[in-house]
């Protein structure tokens, strides 16, 4: 789970997958929270999204919109080289 730092759209009617980026804020009384944001625009054919992208924000077919400040569930994508 993290926050959203910004407001994020789910127009598809059904579950989607956005590319986000994800940091972890624990400027907050010492309490570790993982904020999250997406990388821009989500079009299949814009790379540059997906190669800012440390996770996955996972959104369900019946939710329309997120606000800032509330919390969306994410996956971590692994970082490690591919060879």
């Amino acid at each position: 789970m993290a926050i959203a730092d910004q407001e994020i759209v789910n127009d598809s009617g059904r579950e989607n997958f956005v590319r986000g980026v994800a940091r972890i804020d624990d400027r907050v009384r010492g309490a570790v929270e993982w904020h999250v944001r997406p990388t821009g625009p989500q079009g299949s054919g814009i790379l540059t999204s997906m190669a800012r992208a440390n996770c996955l924000i996972r959104l369900s077919p019946d939710t329309k919109r997120v606000e800032s400040g509330e919390r969306v569930r994410l996956r971590l994508m692994d970082a490690s080289p591919l060879w």
